[in-house]
């Protein structure tokens, strides 16, 4: 028999003046504050353990930086791009291992990642009602085998959606 833990899982949710909502407007140059957040995964029985949450951004949005992380006063690190991913207690090689700072990352505990993004000229411009939207997607990348923490088992979360429209201005 095999032990493994629950399935991991993260959401993502668009900050709008402090409330989380799915989905927001907003122009080119604007900046966009995300939330992703999780609860630690039952690491139990693993002798490392990796996790981590991967953020997809459509073209349309640009990656700015990380401005806040809460895991009881856990480490992390992320890099960026167009996806970036946040590794949890990395280790001297930036490998994720949760196990090494235990104490910081007890299950069941709440993990959250706040973010900054900024809408560029590549952003698809809605022109109608519910229309084209600018996705930004996250999943979480966890050890689901003890013995082999590289080993990645993959859970997809969700995707929330800028809309950002145009001003036609006519002059008479």
């Amino acid at each position: 028999v095999e032990w493994k833990p629950n399935t991991a899982s993260v959401t993502k949710k668009i900050l709008k003046n402090g409330t989380e909502v799915d989905a927001n407007s907003a122009g080119i140059s604007d900046t966009v504050v995300y939330r992703l957040a999780g609860d630690i995964p039952n690491w139990t029985g693993y002798d490392k353990f990796r996790l981590l949450f991967e953020d997809t951004l459509s073209k349309g949005l640009t990656f700015t930086r990380i401005t806040k992380v809460t895991v009881d006063g856990g480490l992390c690190t992320a890099d960026g791009g167009s996806t970036f991913s946040v590794a949890f207690a990395p280790d001297s090689n930036g490998v994720s291992d949760l196990i090494a700072h235990k104490d910081r990352f007890p299950v069941g505990k709440r993990v959250v990642v706040e973010y900054e993004a900024t809408v560029n000229k590549d952003a698809k411009i809605n022109t109608g009602a519910g229309g084209t939207s600018n996705d930004n997607t996250v999943s979480v990348r966890y050890s689901h085998r003890p013995g082999n923490a590289d080993d990645l088992g993959t859970t997809p979360g969700n995707t929330v959606k800028t809309y950002v429209g145009r001003l036609n201005v006519v002059k008479h």
